[in-house]
């Protein structure tokens, strides 16, 4: 089994050439982190949820994982 990989795109300050990922099987998908707010969807609450969730996974953490997991998300607890 291959080892799952993910990376992520932060308001990119010039065009992406998405051309080149398409002969590599790779896929980009797009999710903006405040879409619930900006149209005021009836489950808005539910980021807030998910957002102190994350936040609880984060400070579980091990701190032998943190070096690593700074390295890959760079929206990371402080």
């Amino acid at each position: 089994m291959s080892e799952i990989r993910g990376y992520a795109v932060q308001s990119p300050t010039s065009p992406l050439e998405i051309t080149k990922l398409k002969p590599k099987s790779i896929s980009l998908h797009w999710k903006f982190m405040f879409i619930r707010a900006r149209h005021e969807t009836a489950n808005m609450g539910k980021q807030e949820r998910l957002l102190n969730e994350v936040a609880a996974l984060r400070q579980a953490w091990p701190e032998r994982m943190a070096p690593h997991f700074r390295r890959r998300l760079s929206w990371h607890a402080s």
